[in-house]
Order: structure tokens, then sequence, then C-alpha cells
């Protein structure tokens, strides 16, 4: 299992696999490798005794703060030069990767991460998708109907 250090130290591992034909096997290896991270955040959802909302914002700064500790180098977070290819990270495989888990209130979570990760990161403004979406991206158009590409 991996853990929220290494997650961050594998980003541009991942992010080189951003393409059409790699995109998918790297999805599936990094939800291998780092679902069960997002499944202790869910799972403290789960097991939170009041109001839902309250502990998906709980687990969300949690996540926050545990990705700040691993990002920050010297003690100092990413300015927002160097923040910004975590932010395509962050989009292209760690929130569609929280949603991926298919739980209860893994949108809700993903959703509360993207919005807490901007207020912790100034001017980061974050949206949440899945995994599939973002693979449709990659197929064609040809006079505005999509191509599907060849696997």
């Amino acid at each position: 299992m991996g853990d929220m250090k290494n997650m961050f130290a594998e980003m541009k591992y991942y992010t080189n696999l951003f393409t059409a034909k790699k995109y998918k096997k790297a999805t599936e290896e990094f939800c291998a490798e780092y679902m069960p991270i997002f499944k202790k955040y869910l799972d403290s959802i789960d097991e939170y005794q009041g109001e839902t909302t309250d502990a998906v914002n709980k687990a969300a700064v949690d996540f926050v703060e545990a990705a700040k500790e691993a990002l920050a180098k010297k003690g100092k977070l990413p300015n927002k030069r160097k923040i910004m290819p975590v932010n395509i990270y962050m989009v292209s495989y760690v929130l569609p990767g929280i949603v991926e888990s298919g739980r209860e209130h893994a949108v809700d979570f993903a959703e509360s991460v993207a919005r807490v990760w901007g207020e912790a990161f100034n001017c980061t403004t974050l949206g949440c998708s899945t995994y599939t979406e973002i693979n449709k991206g990659f197929n064609s158009t040809f006079l505005g109907m999509p191509v599907p590409r060849k696997e």
C-alpha cells in the first residue's frame, strides 16, 4: 500500500503517462497502489458520529493537510508556478481515484477535497471528473462527431 508521500513522489511518473494510449492502464495502476489511502478517508466519513457534511469536510481538510506535508520541502509549500503540475495530477489522477472508489460519499469527498485544496493553495480551482470522462477527452472528432481511438 502506498502512502501520501509516495503518491506525490510518483507524480511525475503518472503525469508522463497522461497520453491517449497510456492513461487507462496508468489509472488502473494508480488505483491499485493508492486506493487504500482514499478508502481510509472514506472509512472515516462512514464512521463519523454526526452530520455527514461535517464528516466529509473534516476528511477533506485532513486529506489536504496530509498532502501539504507530503509536498512541503524544507517546510515550504510549492509556489504558484510549481503547484500547477500538482494541480494537473490532482485533476487527472487523485480526484478521479477518489470517485472511482464507488463509495457512498466519494463524489462529495472529492468535491470537498477540490474546494479545500483551493483554499490551501491560493488561486487554485480544481474540478472533479472521472477516469472515463477524462479518457473520452482523448478521442478525436471529425466534423464535430467523436471518433473513438483504437486501443
